[in-house]
């Protein structure tokens, strides 16, 4: 119970920073890049080695773990951090979309209806309070549906490998992306700055 209270407090504080450090004028591929760097360090002092798994499917695994982190992060530059832990939270629904696709997993009615509870529940919170963009909103969903792919595409390969290799070599693999976009963003920003 205690760990799961920490990986909430840290995940939902992960918004607040977000935003804190956006004001700051720090662009949120670069804020994405860091939180990557520091998760790839502590990964790689769990496992008191380097990953080797250098495959193509690993490498598309940190592909899409980069995206993910870089419109998750723009997408709560723009809505805020409240609608972007809140909106976040649907990738559970998009892993039990994607699963019965994916994996040829069965999904219960009682699933279904969570799964349109979590979608209502979602729209109900984020409808009225209208602080963030259309545009801001859609990307924390499209973040989610990018995890959940992450998740289920993964899968195979974490328990054919292990959960902590997979995850360290594809975090590895997505250093290399998020470089590349947080200078493009950075040279973006500062444009718009100066």
């Amino acid at each position: 119970m205690a760990w799961s209270a920490l990986a909430a407090a840290l995940w939902g504080g992960l918004y607040v920073v977000s935003q804190l450090a956006f004001g700051n004028h720090l662009a949120p591929a670069t804020l994405s890049l860091a939180r990557l760097v520091i998760g790839v360090l502590a990964l790689l002092v769990a496992m008191r080695a380097w990953p080797r798994l250098r495959e193509a499917r690993v490498a598309w695994l940190g592909a899409v773990l980069a995206l993910t982190l870089v419109i998750q992060s723009v997408g709560t530059y723009l809505s805020g951090a409240a609608t972007g832990s809140l909106l976040t939270l649907m990738t559970p629904v998009f892993v039990a979309l994607l699963a019965p696709v994916a994996l040829q997993e069965k999904t219960r009615a009682t699933q279904w209806l969570g799964i349109a509870l979590g979608v209502a529940g979602a729209a109900i919170v984020i409808g009225p309070a209208g602080a963030g963009s259309f545009l801001g909103d859609l990307l924390l969903v499209l973040s989610s549906l990018t995890w959940a792919a992450f998740t289920v595409f993964g899968g195979a390969l974490v328990r054919a490998r292990g959960a902590l290799p997979v995850i360290a070599a594809a975090a590895s693999w997505a250093v290399h992306f998020m470089v590349v976009a947080a200078a493009v963003a950075t040279a973006m920003l500062n444009l718009y700055v100066d």
